[in-house]
């Protein structure tokens, strides 16, 4: 499901209206409402769709201006959906209906496969894992901690804090041991 003209949908506030402003031939002017490019979009946007739609997470997944909802049954499906746009509704947020695809049994999108009522990780970013090889470097290593820490409400809490914080020490040692080389 995909909101209605995403950023411009959150009010700015009177304190923030005069930041926003801009001067063209026709005049000095302001934006009412939150414009693309600033600084903080993005992240002032995620955090209203968290905010708006939390204790749903179970069956949905806000990105941006995008909402993904996962469900087992038909009928579920349409229980899951009419509670997340009577959220939407209630806190004056408008689905674009042409932009929005509803019903599939499954598709990949931003780096999860959704199918049978849940959140996996697609079958070609298990292979990479499994065959990501031994990082020899910082950054290699690095990637590896970004492709985990992604993936990581997949990973056994009892296992993800150890692994992380290992391969994190590694990063400061390896930080230290280059630091000590150039002295």
């Amino acid at each position: 499901m995909d909101l209605l003209k995403g950023f411009h949908q959150v009010p700015m506030t009177e304190d923030s209206k005069p930041l926003t402003a801009f001067t063209c031939l026709q005049g000095k002017f302001q934006y009412r409402v939150m414009p693309f490019g600033l600084t903080n979009a993005f992240s002032t946007f995620q955090l209203l769709m968290q905010s708006v739609l939390r204790g749903l997470e179970h069956f949905c997944l806000p990105y941006i201006d995008d909402v993904i909802i996962y469900s087992v049954t038909f009928d579920e499906h349409l229980s899951h959906i009419s509670s997340v746009l009577s959220r939407l509704d209630h806190a004056g947020l408008t689905v674009k209906a042409s932009k929005c695809a509803w019903c599939f049994q499954s598709f990949d999108f931003l780096g999860f496969h959704v199918g049978k009522g849940k959140l996996s990780i697609p079958e070609a970013k298990v292979a990479h894992i499994r065959n990501f090889i031994i990082p020899s470097t910082k950054s290699d290593l690095r990637l590896f901690l970004v492709l985990i820490t992604f993936y990581s409400r997949f990973i056994p809490r009892t296992l993800y804090p150890v692994q992380t914080t290992t391969l994190q020490i590694l990063i400061s040692l390896s930080v230290l041991y280059h630091h000590m080389l150039h002295l």
